[in-house]
């Protein structure tokens, strides 16, 4: 299995930590610890909650043409929560993950492992506190506002004109109160300390591979009680779909002059984002993209258990497949006649090929006499690359001269089989175009 982690703030950590601990909101508890006591978390609610409050801002803000000062307040993170997938046979307790992450970071910290009701989906709940727990309270004295400041986007003074913040004269900037944590530590908000948690448990210790979003498509996390689960299963089982024909093709196929991923060639031709989920509300949409995909490039269960081996010499009788054997209705005209058909449109795209790597490389910049170089060129390019622009036009050109490749192919194995002698009378070498191989195998199929 891939390592899957996710990093989350808290507002409320006393009735998170209740949550992950209680038999009767949880369906299967494997194991709860938590290094600090119930005191320790309510403390540490309360003077967040404190703290928060005392760092809110008034802002000016327009309402009605008029300039208003308002307060601004957002919800407090009380604390921090990692959600880790384990192995079904993980061994780990939550006081094993607990201790670990204590000593390793110095605060203290809530552990639950839980199972789903059918004894799946292991996982853990890592609750942990940004602030460490200071050795004596610390008294803070109050502090008023001698005069009004104000402050722009980035917190620093500005003038009354540019202050997109205020304070008032007289206002408490901070209360005097008993302090009983240290400041927020900033590094646990970075990305860079969820990535650091992440490889430290899942990949170092556990020894789970890498996710690689270039290679597939991401489930998406449903959570409990969804009212649209039934869309978030219709997506699960396209992109589980997805995954398995992206590895059974790769390496089977070059993708243009770069070899690219398989994914990535998916992506690249319906104008996707290479990310590792869509939006489930278009999973009809890259359905139908995704079955256009597999008829340009095709495999059937003899090809994949082949290891896409060539099927040179093919004998008649063995050719039962329909979907392996495209024009095996087609009469002996017909398969000439198309056969012909996709000589001169490999001739015309290699052409068009070639005027095309000619074309000014900043075509689409602002440029006048290159944007009217690129036109004229392109007036000269087959009316149906004539819309597409810079390495998009070469792609797409190359994509189409592969695709010919192909289908000649087909059409000179149908006419191999019927003729049952070899190709020396097709007027297209078309293993010229293949790299060297054994003897035994004369061609190999490439898209």
């Amino acid at each position: 299995m891939a390592g899957y982690s996710s990093a989350r703030k808290l507002t409320n950590v006393v009735g998170r930590v209740d949550y992950i601990s209680n038999p009767e909101r949880q369906e299967n508890i494997k194991s709860f610890f938590s290094t600090a006591d119930n005191d320790f978390w309510n403390k540490l609610a309360k003077e967040s909650q404190a703290q928060h409050k005392a760092q809110s801002h008034k802002r000016i803000v327009k309402e009605n043409g008029q300039e208003v000062v308002k307060n601004i307040q957002s919800k407090c993170c009380e604390a921090r929560e990692f959600i880790i997938a384990l192995p079904q046979d993980c061994k780990w307790t939550a006081e094993f993950i607990a201790e670990w992450f204590k000593e390793a970071y110095g605060v203290e910290c809530a552990c639950a492992i839980h199972f789903k009701k059918k004894e799946n989906n292991l996982h853990a709940h890592l609750i942990f506190s940004e602030r460490e727990l200071l050795p004596e309270p610390s008294i803070v004295e109050q502090k008023v506002a001698k005069r009004t400041y104000y402050y722009d986007e980035k917190g620093k003074k500005c003038k009354k004109a540019d202050a997109v913040k205020v304070v008032p004269k007289g206002t408490v900037i901070q209360e005097g109160k008993t302090r009983y944590f240290s400041d927020k530590n900033e590094y646990f908000k970075t990305l860079r300390f969820a990535l650091e948690v992440k490889d430290l448990v899942l990949h170092q210790s556990l020894k789970l591979e890498k996710f690689d979003n270039s290679r597939h498509f991401a489930h998406k996390h449903i959570g409990k009680n969804n009212p649209k689960e039934d869309n978030y299963d219709d997506y699960h089982s396209l992109v589980d779909e997805m995954n398995e024909y992206f590895d059974t093709i790769e390496g089977k196929y070059e993708f243009g002059n770069k070899i690219r991923k398989p994914k990535e060639e998916f992506c690249l031709i319906n104008n996707i984002k290479c990310k590792s989920t869509f939006s489930v509300v278009l999973t009809a949409y890259i359905r139908e993209k995704f079955a256009n995909f597999k008829e340009l490039y095709p495999i059937n269960q003899k090809t994949a258990e082949n290891g896409f081996e060539s099927l040179t010499e093919p004998i008649k009788e063995t050719v039962t497949d329909q979907e392996q054997n495209y024009f095996s209705d087609w009469s002996d005209a017909e398969l000439e006649n198309e056969l012909e058909c996709w000589k001169q449109d490999l001739e015309r795209a290699e052409t068009d090929l070639q005027k095309a790597e000619k074309l000014p490389s900043q075509a689409n910049s602002s440029n006048v006499v290159l944007q009217d170089v690129a036109r004229i060129n392109r007036k000269e390019l087959t009316e149906k690359y004539q819309n597409e622009k810079g390495n998009t036009l070469i792609e797409k050109i190359e994509h189409f001269i592969a695709f010919a490749k192909y289908c000649i192919i087909q059409l000179v194995d149908e006419i191999k089989v019927r003729n049952n002698v070899a190709n020396s009378n097709l007027n297209y070498d078309y293993e010229k175009s293949e790299p060297e191989q054994d003897k035994e195998d004369d061609y190999e199929m490439e898209i």
